[in-house]
């Protein structure tokens, strides 16, 4: 189950897994491609924010998880994933878990906050 809310200047995907039977997800993954030249990580109340800062703005984007997983950037260069419609999207910030188990009818949550920060 998929709920997108807007909330202020911030969207949020909230996600709730439920697996009929127990089952492992070999590999999770989840993308947010971004403009930004620039990226940084701040830490708010020891939460991981990470702050993508470009032409257009700044987005700070924060994730919580049932599940532990980690946290990348990739530099998209030229290969495919940096071809935008418009324009390049040089940075991707990356969300991934490997052998995640879900026992059968226990959800398991996680949600995605994406605030525009700023707007230039």
């Amino acid at each position: 189950e998929i709920v997108w809310k807007i909330v202020g200047n911030k969207l949020i995907r909230q996600e709730t897994v439920t697996a009929d039977k127990d089952l492992t997800i070999k590999n999770w993954r989840f993308a947010v491609p971004t403009t930004a030249a620039q990226s940084r990580v701040e830490f708010v109340q020891n939460k991981r924010v990470d702050v993508f800062t470009g032409d257009e703005g700044t987005l700070k984007i924060n994730a919580d998880a049932d599940w532990q997983y980690e946290v990348s950037h990739l530099a998209a260069g030229d290969s495919r994933l940096g071809k935008g419609v418009l324009r390049a999207i040089p940075l991707h910030l990356i969300m991934t878990a490997d052998n995640l188990q879900l026992k059968a009818r226990q959800p398991q949550r996680w949600q995605i906050e994406i605030e525009v920060a700023s707007i230039n």
